[in-house]
């Protein structure tokens, strides 16, 4: 039986509706900075063994003081990036709210690509892929930060939930949802603890 504590990163910088996805340069706002040292704190009284972390830099910034903290080695797992976003990264919601693209995406998530970008299923099948590696590894309980969607979406795989119903998990900044994984599968013990 392996726990993992799935972290959404802090608040990131930029305007909200900002589809910041894999750009590059999206750090933690000064909130978020503080947000990811309440983290660590709460972190710290779990017997937590690994800290693995999605490349980008919000969530980076996220991990690193819980693995300071914890006096491990920060793992970078690239299975726990957000969403391939493809030609919408880094583009405000409002400007492409009226494509046909977009309304095709919000009518069939399971289904529907994103122009350049990720089916969600191909983000589900990497995120879980990645859980049930570090429960297999049975090297203790794993810290995994990651994003708001790739978070949701393994919800959705523990629950057998379909992917169209995803965006019904409520996965806030800096909060902590917590699967444990067993030989008979998947329990879900708490979601979205918002920690700062």
């Amino acid at each position: 039986m392996t726990t993992l504590f799935l972290v959404r990163h802090a608040e990131k910088d930029g305007p909200p509706s900002l589809l910041s996805a894999r750009a590059p340069g999206h750090g933690l706002t000064a909130a978020g900075r503080e947000a990811a040292r309440h983290i660590a704190d709460a972190l710290s009284a779990e017997s937590i063994a690994r800290v693995l972390s999605s490349p980008l830099a919000r969530a980076r910034a996220t991990a690193a003081p819980t693995a300071e903290r914890l006096g491990v080695e920060l793992e970078i797992s690239a299975a726990l990036a957000d969403i391939d976003y493809g030609e919408w990264t880094d583009r405000t919601v409002e400007s492409i709210a009226d494509s046909e693209a977009w309304r095709r995406y919000h009518a069939f998530r399971s289904g529907t690509r994103i122009p350049g970008g990720e089916l969600l299923v191909e983000v589900q099948a990497r995120v879980v892929s990645e859980l049930l590696a570090a429960a297999q590894a049975r090297d203790g309980n794993v810290a995994l930060f990651s994003h708001g969607d790739p978070i949701r979406l393994a919800l959705a795989w523990c629950c057998g939930a379909p992917i169209d119903l995803f965006d019904r998990f409520e996965i806030d900044y800096a909060s902590v949802t917590t699967i444990v994984l067993t030989d008979t599968g998947p329990r879900i013990r708490e979601v979205n603890r918002r920690i700062a």
